[in-house]
């Protein structure tokens, strides 16, 4: 992940929680790491795409065109956005997985 929404180490942080969640709530370790994908990479997706595309700013002459590009690929507003990654709540119970 680029740093250029600064969210490296706090994703790893919720990926540490995450895992550890998924491992004591799980019957087998293939449970715990289907339940660990199926919660987290659709949240680091996410703030893999913003970042890469934040990324791409310092490099191109027009910000504006740059910035609706991130908001038309994630489908949320800048401040959608900050509430989303900045108010984070851990789902407690598992995802039911096909293991």
């Amino acid at each position: 992940m680029s740093p250029s929404i600064g969210q490296g180490a706090n994703s790893t942080f919720e990926d540490a929680y995450e895992l550890a969640l998924c491992c004591s709530q799980a019957s087998s370790i293939e449970a715990a790491l289907n339940t660990y994908e199926q919660r987290r990479i659709p949240r680091t997706e996410l703030m893999q795409n913003r970042s890469a595309l934040g990324e791409m700013r310092y490099y191109a002459s027009d910000t504006e065109a740059i910035e609706r590009q991130m908001q038309e690929r994630s489908q949320m507003t800048i401040e959608e956005y900050q509430d989303w990654v900045f108010n984070y709540k851990p789902v407690l119970e598992l995802i039911p997985s096909s293991v």
